[in-house]
C-alpha cells in the first residue's frame, strides 16, 4: 500500500499500527461476502483489529451524544440512575455493534481463514497474527535513517491489544504519518495460549 490518503483513519492505524495491506483484507472480505462492507463495517472491523472492544467502541462513538440526551430530557434524575441509565443505554449500542461484527463482518473472517460458519471464532490476537502472516504490507518506502527499539513487557495475554493500541497512540501524539515510513509492532508468545475464552 502507497498512501494512506484513500483508506479511513482507522484503517491508517491498522496499516501502520500492525503493518497490513488493510486494501486487500478489505477486498478480500468483500469478495467472501459478495458486496463491498458499508464504511462503518470496515471501520468497527479495524478498531477490533485495534484492540478495541464493542463497549469500547460505544463509548467512543456514543458516550457524549447519550449523556447529553438522558441530561436534557430527564434533568432532575438522581446521580446513580443517571448513571445507570447511562450504562444501559451504552450497553444497548455495544449490542448493535456486537450484532453488526456477528452477522456483517465475523463470519467473513472466518471464511476467509477457512474456518466452518458454525465454528467459533478465534480470539481477535490470533486473528490479527492470521492477518499478518497472509497480509503483510510489501512495498514499504524505503527509510535511510532507521533506529530499532525493543520493548519487552510481561502481560496478561488479554491486555496486549490495549497495550499495542496504548503504545500506538502515544507514538501518534509525537509524530505524524508522514514522519514515519514504517511502524511495526511484532507480537510473541511464550507457549501456545489461549487467548479471549473464560474457563
Amino acid at each position: 500500500m502507497s498512501s494512506y490518503e484513500q483508506i479511513c483513519q482507522e484503517c491508517q492505524e491498522v496499516a501502520m499500527m500492525l503493518d497490513l495491506d488493510i486494501q486487500t483484507i478489505l477486498k478480500d472480505l468483500s469478495n467472501e461476502k459478495g458486496k463491498d462492507l458499508s464504511p462503518q463495517q470496515q471501520r468497527y472491523l479495524c478498531l477490533y483489529l485495534l484492540g478495541l472492544e464493542a463497549k469500547d467502541i460505544a463509548k467512543r462513538d456514543n458516550y457524549d451524544r447519550i449523556y447529553n440526551q438522558i441530561k436534557s430530557n430527564y434533568p432532575n434524575f438522581k446521580h446513580e440512575i443517571f448513571n445507570q441509565t447511562l450504562e444501559l443505554e451504552l450497553k444497548k449500542s455495544a449490542a448493535v455493534i456486537r450484532t453488526t461484527m456477528s452477522q456483517e463482518v465475523s463470519i467473513h473472517i472466518k471464511s476467509l481463514m477457512g474456518l466452518q460458519e458454525d465454528e467459533e471464532l478465534p480470539s481477535w490476537l490470533k486473528i490479527v497474527n492470521f492477518l499478518r502472516a497472509k497480509y503483510r504490507q510489501k512495498n514499504l518506502s524505503p527509510c535511510q535513517d532507521k533506529i530499532k527499539i525493543l520493548i519487552t513487557i510481561e502481560y496478561d495475554p488479554k491486555n496486549i491489544p490495549n497495550i499495542i493500541r496504548k503504545l500506538f497512540e502515544l507514538i501518534r501524539q509525537k509524530f505524524n504519518y508522514s514522519e514515519i515510513s514504517s511502524l511495526n509492532i511484532d507480537i510473541e508468545q511464550e507457549g501456545d495460549r489461549e487467548d479471549g475464552k473464560s474457563k
